[in-house]
This record gives structure tokens, sequence and C-alpha cells, in this order.
């Protein structure tokens, strides 16, 4: 037996916001010699998002998996809390029917979804280079002498303006990339935090090297693009991406905004 459902997962509720997504989904019954097992697949995701009117779609594949999901042994910010509440509503999908089924839920195994690889172990690393909780990395800067540090959530019209005029380039951390195949997309905010859009080449060298919640910088100069004309960098956090045409669009916590 197939069936199709939608629901809605909700990831905070106040009395003023609430953030939650769309889930769409597919549960496969097979029954046989007096026994039942049940497969939920094919999750898709539609999410409201503050830079395009058009909600941002996502597959379980590719947003909620180890891949993407996970990094250092930690959930990211954004693609992790879609990974935490789907599982969550898998393991009440199949308890429900297996109550309903009359089948015995004493020393049930936990949910695993074939979609999630959980036969890899995840070894945390505790250096301090890791990422800390709260996403902002230990040692880690892209900027020299002459920055100022911009307060949060400062970031006046005019500069979103200046930022949209100006040259791009990504610079990863720790190695010499700096990808020129980019295209800004503006500022907005998920799960209370400052994020940054951007879209880059699917065979962009950034896209090879980079890896979720790893840091990099998006570095801001009056055309044409040169180092002596860089007036603002903004640190991020690779949270996740998702499909743009020919190209990916990646959203990135800002950890910090510097203006020279």
């Amino acid at each position: 037996m197939a069936a199709a459902g939608k629901e809605y997962i909700v990831f905070a509720s106040k009395a003023l916001s609430l953030d939650r997504s769309k889930m769409s989904y597919s549960v496969l019954v097979y029954c046989s010699d007096h026994a039942c097992s049940i497969k939920l697949t094919n999750i898709k995701y539609e999410y409201n998002v503050a830079y395009q009117r058009e909600p941002e779609r996502y597959t379980a594949e590719e947003w909620i998996t180890d891949k993407h999901a996970l990094y250092k042994g930690k959930l990211n910010r954004i693609s992790g809390k879609f990974r935490r509440k789907t599982i969550d509503f898998a393991e009440e999908l199949f308890a429900d029917a297996e109550k309903k089924m009359g089948g015995n839920t004493e020393g049930a195994k936990p949910v695993v979804l074939p979609l999630v690889n959980e036969e890899r172990p995840v070894v945390v690393d505790k250096s301090e280079s890791a990422l800390s909780v709260s996403g902002k990395p230990a040692n880690v800067s892209f900027v020299s002498e002459g920055f100022t540090q911009l307060e949060e959530g400062k970031v006046s019209s005019t500069l979103q303006r200046m930022m949209q005029e100006s040259d791009l380039r990504i610079q990863i951390s720790g190695n010499n990339i700096d990808d020129s195949d980019i295209i800004w997309k503006g500022l907005g905010t998920m799960f209370g935090k400052d994020v940054a859009y951007v879209s880059v080449g699917k065979g962009s060298a950034f896209l090879k090297e980079d890896k979720a919640g790893e840091v990099f910088a998006l570095r801001f100069s009056t055309k044409p693009f040169s180092q002596d004309s860089v007036w603002m960098v903004v640190e991020c956090a690779k949270q996740g991406e998702t499909p743009d045409g020919n190209r990916q669009t990646i959203i990135a916590e800002i950890l910090r905004i510097w203006i020279k």
C-alpha cells in the first residue's frame, strides 16, 4: 500500500512570529506473513524565505543527510533543524501506526531514515578550531588593519545598495581559493539568525572545497575588483545550499561584518 501526505513541521512558534516548513512525503506499507513494515520516503520541503517571493524547495537527500546537516559531529543550525524535526515526525508516525496495528512497542528500535547514513560514526572535534555552539569560530579572521566591525543588524539600505553594486569574491579559510564566479543575492533571516544568500556556479572551486559549517568570507570591492579596493568583508559559516538552475544558492549564517 502507498499513501502521500503533507505536514507542517514547526521550528519555533512565538506570539508575533512562526518558523515552519511544509513537508510532503510518501508512506509505503509492506505486509506479508503476519508482519508489516512501513517506509517513509520521497520527503520534500517548502520553506518561505525573505529574499524571494517563491519558497525555497529542498529534498531530504540534499538537505538533512550527514553530508549536509552535520559538521564536526554537530548539527548545522539550519539544515540540522530540518533533520531533527523530520526524525521526530517519523518517530511519531511509526509509533502511531504500530499502536493502531496492535504491535508491541516495548524494545522497539529507534527510527533510522533510509536517507540518513547512520552507519558512519561521527567523531566530535573538540579542538579550538571547531565551531562553537553559537556558530562563531575561534581564531579565524579575513581582515587586515583599517577595518571596523559593524554591529549586528546595522547594515543600512545604503550599504546594501553599495553591496549590490560592488564586485564580489569569496574566500575560504585556510586555503588560497578566491572564487569570482559568485552573484550576490542579498541578506535575510532564518531561525532568528542573520544570513547571506549568494549564487555560485556548480563547477566553482568553492563548492568543491567548502563543507557545511566551514567559515568563509565575502569580499566586496568597488569595480573592478582589487584587494586594495575591498571596503567590506562578511565572515560567514555555510549552513546549506539549494539548486538554482545551473547554479547553487548558498545559505550562510553571518558571523561578523567588517567595513573600511
